[in-house]
This record gives structure tokens, C-alpha cells and sequence, in this order.
């Protein structure tokens, strides 16, 4: 299902996000306060709808649930997976 799941948007935007949920966990592992917590979480929410927002602009291709967004977000990954392992066995084919 490659249709549809291009990833847009502010890469900025993106980056800033996952260094702040990033910086929230380090401080929630060093020092497991209620502040922290509750920021690692805030960070969390914004970046899972990041997610939710990315999975309507590609049309909800598994419906507009959860499971469904999930379901695609594992599609994403698996794609550069899929390329770097194809990439691997075109190398051993040309030696």
C-alpha cells in the first residue's frame, strides 16, 4: 500500500517535536517527577497527532481508527526496509 503514505509536512516541525519528546523522556528516566511525567506525555500526545494528522492527509486508507493508523504507521517503516533490503541483493547479484 505505498499509495498515499509519503510523509509531509514541516521536517523542522517534526524534528523539534521528537528532540522535545526525547529531552521529556531523558528527564522522566533521570528524575521521575509529576512535572516530567506529565511532560514526557504532552510531548507523546503532540507527536502522536503528528501521526493522526499525517494518516487523514494520506485518506485513512484502514479507516479512521487507531488500529488502522498503526497499521500503516508499521507499513511506513517496513517500506525503507524492504528498499535496503532489496538494495543488498542487487549488490550481490552485480559481484
Amino acid at each position: 500500500m505505498a499509495e498515499g503514505m509519503q510523509m509531509t509536512g514541516s521536517s523542522l516541525e517534526d524534528d523539534r517535536a521528537l528532540r522535545r519528546f526525547r529531552a521529556a523522556l531523558a528527564a522522566a528516566e533521570a528524575a521521575p517527577s509529576e512535572a516530567n511525567v506529565a511532560e514526557l506525555r504532552q510531548a507523546a500526545l503532540q507527536l502522536k497527532n503528528q501521526l493522526r494528522a499525517r494518516y487523514q492527509a494520506a485518506g485513512s486508507p484502514y479507516g479512521d481508527n487507531r488500529e488502522g493508523m498503526y497499521r500503516w504507521v508499521r507499513e511506513v517503516i517496513a517500506v525503507p526496509d524492504r528498499e535496503i533490503a532489496e538494495m543488498g541483493s542487487d549488490d550481490s547479484m552485480t559481484k
